[in-house]
């Protein structure tokens, strides 16, 4: 498992709910991402944050994804799941929010060193890691994976 201090990188989650209005990431974010009720910021030095949800749409669209949105019936059970680029099988809404982010960093042409998320954000962390191979620390995750069993590179997230 790659090592990064645990204080640290609980400081960094908390910040990233205030984004570049926090003092501690001002000249540190390169990049944001605000769109579709995804938010996300990657640093300078790679390592990509991704807060929880802050929004009643954050629950709506995937937190809890029970309701009829747009026509579609969303529900927690095992048929409505669907696979990420790992071939892990996901909860729907978790994965659809880390497809957002997902996008966005691919179209970027870059890919993070370090994923920090909390809540929501730790649930497209845990997704996001395997995704890209590269290591993360999620804080308060929700059960983003509705399969039992092991993962491909389940080790590099905490």
């Amino acid at each position: 498992m790659h090592r990064y201090k645990i204080s640290d990188a609980v400081n960094l989650a908390e910040a990233s709910y205030q984004g570049k209005r926090h003092p501690s990431l001002t000249t540190k974010i390169a990049r944001s991402l605000d769109k579709d009720d995804v938010q996300a910021h990657l640093l300078d030095n790679g390592i990509l944050l991704i807060p929880g949800s802050n929004s009643l749409m954050d629950y709506l669209r995937f937190n809890l994804r029970v309701l009829n949105i747009g026509g579609k019936r969303y529900r927690m059970s095992n048929e409505t799941t669907q696979k990420g680029a790992s071939g892990t099988v996901w909860h729907q809404g978790f994965l659809a929010h880390a497809k957002v982010i997902y996008d966005w960093i691919e179209q970027l042409g870059e890919k993070p060193t370090y994923i920090i998320g909390h809540s929501l954000g730790a649930a497209s962390t845990q997704i996001l890691s395997k995704s890209w191979t590269v290591p993360g620390i999620g804080f308060a995750a929700p059960r983003p994976r509705r399969s039992r069993g092991r993962v491909k590179d389940d080790n590099l997230c905490l």
